[in-house]
């Protein structure tokens, strides 16, 4: 099934600036060692709640078989389909936070739409296409994930003149389980094509699955107001 693809201009806007509550509590001045100091102990921290809407620059990749009963279906390649363009999906993130501990909800939908000119005898499903003849292709993916973090570890540095720490850096190790849902529709123009009663001329497929995911998150905070966090998760499926 089609995954997403992070489009190289994506890494330009990673890692995210983010506006958000304080999300630190006040702690008790620790030992300093060098210029930072290590974060320890301290009065527990309360319980937070932070939303932060995004928008993700995005494309699919990869390629898919529509089922159907033919038996000389190939794989069907998501360039060929042209919904392989990069687009902008709206991704939204929920957070909840307690000392050490972090559980964090995200997702996004892409729906992207494409026609391509066949160059050759296609067989997609049971539906099948003619060299000459156009596709008209609809791709509806979304995903979501659930992942709870731990916070490992955490250093402050010089604290301002009203005792708020200027800069808080933290480590933190995540797992948790990732779903997607895929919906994929085909459409062949058969303007050109005589005896159109005689095949299909529509063929769609639609999976839904979900693999566990790892991984580790860094981020530094500035003035209890704003973060840069960077992310890399990993986790994957065998399917057939």
């Amino acid at each position: 099934m089609p995954s997403p693809r992070a489009h190289p201009a994506a890494f330009l806007l990673a890692p995210v600036l983010a506006l958000s509550a304080p999300a630190l509590a006040q702690q008790t001045n620790p030992e300093q060692t060098g210029g930072w100091y290590r974060w320890e102990g301290g009065p527990p921290k309360l319980w937070s709640l932070s939303v932060e809407p995004k928008f993700f620059y995005v494309a699919p990749s990869g390629a898919v078989k529509l089922p159907g009963t033919r038996s000389n279906g190939n794989d069907i390649s998501l360039t060929d389909l042209n919904v392989d363009d990069p687009d902008i999906a709206f991704f939204g993130e929920i957070h909840i936070r307690k000392d050490r501990w972090r559980v964090s909800a995200s997702g996004f939908t892409l729906n992207v739409e494409g026609d391509a000119f066949l160059e050759q005898d296609e067989t997609f499903g049971d539906a099948v296409g003619f060299a000459g003849e156009t596709v008209r292709t609809q791709l509806d993916f979304t995903t979501f994930e659930l992942l709870g973090s731990y916070r490992f570890a955490e250093y402050a540095g010089s604290q301002s003149y009203d005792g708020v720490y200027k800069t808080v850096a933290g480590r933190e190790v995540i797992g948790g389980v990732r779903y997607y849902d895929v919906d994929l529709e085909i459409d062949v123009d058969l303007a050109t094509r005589d005896t159109i009663f005689l095949l299909p001329s529509e063929a769609s497929g639609d999976r839904i699955f979900a693999h566990p995911v790892v991984g580790i998150r860094g981020d530094v905070e500035f003035c209890e107001q704003w973060a840069i966090e960077v992310e890399s998760t990993d986790g994957g499926i065998c399917a057939g």
